[in-house]
């Protein structure tokens, strides 16, 4: 038997988060994020030879909605590794940022026209906020390729889009639900918010305090909502759908220890809560690495 299977789609979530962890832990554990920051290369090195090398099977899972909305997560991973790069002074990280961010945005108008203008409510899912939302990403490592004015106005457009995003998302869950299976995926609600605050204090030539406050207390409140209902997903057996865990933990944890930083939060309160999401973010990282482990161990569909 083989010892590595097909790879999910559903696994650039992962590696998304491993990278978004390998730069977190800079300040905390730089060796632990130097081999972070490797798994996650390796992994979407792994990921992008399956796709080059089974076309139709990638077609065919982008056919689905679910999948399809979590598969932005692979250009955002580029862009993650853009920033790796460059600080490994490789002058490949603007090649990285460019296939990211334009392919992100050729993904967002495929899926538009795919599932938004084609609309049914079963192919709306929480991960359609990182889908659309996640663009700013891009934003945030706008420097490596000096395209910060074109940073900001995905920051605006990002931010403006997320009102009626969440408006939508919420009323699918309460009237509809979703599928037990998909119920990590809500995860990826407090991931927005989040990636947005990050984007603004990283970017932003002249930082609004009022609007600063506004995404800190909202994303950390839906930070804390999400934190809530994980324990109830761990009585469900590991799939690859787990990854959608990931991400939005470390993004949460990335953008309050960028905001305390700039508003100068030094309190206690606020750096002993800065430690929580980290050691949380990089607990359920490892656990969903190890959990991934045991998949490419035992068949598995794509999805």
């Amino acid at each position: 038997m083989k010892l590595f299977k097909q790879p999910p789609l559903a696994m650039s979530g992962l590696i998304l988060a491993q990278l978004a962890l390998g730069q977190l832990l800079i300040p905390f554990l730089p060796f632990l994020s130097l081999l972070i920051a490797y798994l996650g290369l390796l992994e979407f090195i792994y990921l992008t030879v399956f796709i080059v090398s089974h076309p139709k099977t990638l077609a065919r899972q982008l056919e689905k909605a679910l999948p399809a909305s979590i598969f932005s997560t692979y250009f955002m991973s580029s862009l993650l590794l853009a920033v790796n790069f460059q600080s490994w002074n490789l002058t490949v990280a603007p090649y990285f940022w460019w296939f990211g961010t334009i392919g992100h945005i050729l993904h967002l108008l495929y899926f538009t026209g795919k599932f938004v203008f084609r609309f049914n409510w079963d192919n709306v899912y929480p991960s359609w906020t990182v889908l659309f939302i996640g663009l700013s990403l891009s934003a945030l490592t706008s420097g490596i390729t000096n395209q910060v004015q074109l940073g900001m106005a995905i920051f605006w457009f990002c931010l403006c889009l997320s009102l009626p995003l969440f408006i939508l998302i919420v009323y699918k869950l309460r009237q509809f639900g979703i599928d037990q299976v998909a119920q990590p995926n809500l995860a990826t609600l407090c991931a927005p918010l989040s990636l947005l605050l990050a984007t603004y204090q990283t970017i932003s030539p002249s930082r609004n305090l009022v609007l600063s406050l506004i995404l800190l207390v909202v994303s950390q409140s839906l930070y804390f909502y999400i934190l809530r209902k994980i324990p109830n997903l761990f009585h469900q057996s590991f799939h690859p759908g787990f990854s959608a865990l990931t991400f939005p933990l470390v993004i949460s944890a990335r953008a309050l220890f960028i905001t305390c930083s700039n508003l100068g939060l030094n309190q206690i309160v606020w750096q002993s809560l800065i430690y929580l999401e980290v050691a949380i973010a990089s607990f359920i990282v490892i656990y969903v690495t190890i959990g991934y482990i045991g998949l490419f161990r035992t068949p598995f569909s794509n999805g």
